[in-house]
């Protein structure tokens, strides 16, 4: 048997029996480009059997044309892997938007013609948790 083969089995195989602890602490608030101009999601993260144990996510990048691809992306690579993260919590997209930055600005602004508008100010104030050392605009 061919020794790639049995590594990328063996790697598939740990992937699927990580086990994560906290899965909310796992999935990180933020993570959005550092500069340029691109689209953005807002995403609730809700406990299936806790209604009140939830946060919300901010996914942005400029290597996707439509936010429908981004939702998509972020479900295949931060979600699907993880069974206890889609088994035990379920992701609402909130609404969208864009995101430019340059420097140390980030300007919140504009909307998802699929999603609809996210709230901006909520986005920013998650933004400047991540990044404090950013000024966050919400227009």
């Amino acid at each position: 048997m061919n020794l790639k083969y049995i590594h990328l089995i063996s790697f598939l195989f740990l992937i699927n029996t990580i086990k994560i602890d906290n899965p909310k602490k796992f999935m990180t608030d933020v993570i959005i480009d550092l500069n340029g101009n691109y689209k953005y999601l807002l995403i609730e993260m809700l406990n299936k059997t806790n209604l009140n144990d939830y946060k919300y996510l901010v996914r942005g990048s400029s290597a996707f044309e439509y936010h429908k691809n981004l939702y998509l992306n972020f479900m295949r690579n931060s979600v699907y892997k993880y069974p206890e993260i889609y088994m035990n919590f379920s992701f609402k997209i909130l609404g969208g938007g864009r995101i430019s930055v340059y420097s140390n600005n980030i300007t919140v602004f504009g909307s998802s013609g699929y999603y609809g508008k996210a709230n901006h100010k909520l986005t920013c104030n998650l933004i400047k948790k991540a990044y404090p050392s950013y000024n966050c605009i919400a227009k």
